[in-house]
């Protein structure tokens, strides 16, 4: 990949002077993901052509590489296409040979194909036409109205042929209207993923459009004429979160942070030793029923002993005083409180913990009703103000990410069963629940007294 200043240079030489979120964008570095959530004519679609026409001017070895550019229809694809195609016109003059091996192509309808001399092969795509996502290799992925990019498409289709091939990128341009999880989702991680750059831009960051910015007549008249909703939706490019969370409170400003372990305060472990994930969150408490998780430990296919190695090599490893875990723990995950394996002598506590109590315990630490007034840690949810009472350090990203996955399902159980979340990025989840409700117990319920019915032989 060429280095973001590389990017910023080539399109300076070519005529632009981006706008402050694209120059941002796209002259990041070391990023796999880089995306722009835009407001109406922002010019989305334009920044990913831009992306696409830097990064195929320099392949190293020219040796063959596929781009695509995937829409939900082709004709949506064949705007970005045009935007890079236009840029090497716009370079080389209007004598295609000088950049590619032949002219472009559309051997389908709607489906171009363009072959740079350096051996790059662009190609536009379709996921609402799954035939034409077959198996190939792909190093660089244009994804046009990614809001409207189903979960099946992505993970299935999308991301395995970019993430099977080396030093590869996405690029994604969208708009939150009409979003759906899939494009919320990955904005949401990015915020916490150093290797993933993901901004919004609001329409009136167009100077070229709009010379008035923010000021510009026609905002002010649709702010008063739309649903404040939809007017920040498509033209303020305010970001909305995925729809169905468990934990809809959770948020990156107010709950992650940097939280450095204190080494004058014991440490505890909350465990959930999964089948398939071991997932080990270590806590400090704060006092005043806060807490803390400062690290943790999160593996595919570890033993017992095999976590406990990876803590030892922890700074806190060497002062965990307790912690709890799953009541249904083997007695081969419960050798914490053994000196013989790696010189641990940890009393690991174990109580049945009910999924419906444990949710609702993490609820009431993440947007907690029950603090002064004075409080500076107050934030509205739901316009409800409340204070959070448990907060991550931001190297916990796997925990922060099953915060962002974990949700309901969308069909109602049947009649008379519970309603629980899909039993998947749950593996933090649970041990945040079985640490909460073993340190502060159940949430208390303000029960009715019984009403007793009077007794009608009382007279005899």
């Amino acid at each position: 990949m060429l280095s973001g200043r590389k990017r910023i240079n080539a399109l300076k030489m070519n005529g632009w002077e981006l706008l402050p979120t694209q120059r941002e964008v796209i002259g990041a570095d070391n990023k796999w993901l880089y995306g722009l959530a835009g407001g109406l004519k922002y010019g989305k679609s334009l920044s990913a052509g831009l992306f696409l026409f830097t990064e195929s001017l320099c392949n190293p070895g020219h040796r063959k590489k596929t781009y695509w550019i995937a829409a939900n229809q082709f004709d949506n694809a064949t705007y970005v296409f045009e935007f890079c195609l236009a840029e090497f016109y716009k370079m080389f003059g209007n004598n295609w040979s000088e950049f590619a091996k032949k002219k472009p192509s559309m051997p389908q309808r709607d489906s171009w194909t363009l072959e740079l001399s350096n051996g790059i092969v662009i190609k536009t795509k379709s996921w609402g036409n799954p035939e034409s996502l077959h198996q190939e290799d792909v190093y660089g992925l244009v994804i046009d109205e990614c809001g409207l990019c189903d979960e099946y498409s992505w993970t299935e289709r999308l991301f395995p042929r970019v993430m099977n091939t080396p030093d590869s990128w996405i690029f994604m341009a969208g708009t939150w209207e009409g979003a759906g999880e899939v494009m919320k989702r990955i904005y949401e991680e990015a915020q916490i993923d150093e290797e993933m750059v993901f901004l919004c831009a609001p329409s009136w960051e167009n100077t070229y459009r709009y010379p008035e910015g923010r000021d510009h007549v026609s905002f002010k008249r649709l702010e008063k004429e739309l649903p404040l909703e939809v007017f920040e939706e498509r033209f303020a490019a305010i970001p909305k979160k995925p729809s169905g969370l468990v934990y809809p409170e959770f948020s990156h400003a107010v709950h992650c942070g940097n939280f450095p372990y204190d080494s004058e305060k014991p440490v505890e472990i909350w465990v959930d030793p999964g089948t398939q994930v071991y997932a080990v969150l270590a806590v400090q408490e704060m006092g005043n029923d806060e807490f803390c998780v400062i690290d943790e430990v999160y593996e595919e296919g570890y033993s017992t002993e095999g976590i406990k190695e990876i803590i030892s090599g922890r700074p806190w490893g060497d002062n965990i005083s307790g912690g709890a875990i799953d009541d249904k723990a083997r007695e081969s995950q419960m050798i914490w409180g053994s000196e013989k394996v790696g010189g641990f002598a940890v009393h690991l506590r174990k109580r049945p913990v009910n999924k419906e109590a444990g949710i609702e315990r993490v609820k009431t630490c993440l947007h907690s009703r029950i603090f002064d007034e004075d409080s500076l840690k107050t934030f509205e949810f739901r316009n409800v103000r409340g204070v959070p009472k448990i907060f991550f350090d931001k190297k916990c990203r796997s925990t922060i990410k099953e915060f962002l996955r974990y949700r309901w399902p969308k069909d109602l159980p049947r009649a008379g069963l519970p309603k629980v979340p899909i039993k998947k990025d749950d593996h933090s989840m649970d041990a945040l629940s079985y640490g909460l409700i073993d340190s502060l117990g159940y949430v208390p319920r303000n029960r009715p007294m019984p009403i007793r019915r009077p007794d009608k032989y009382s007279h005899l």
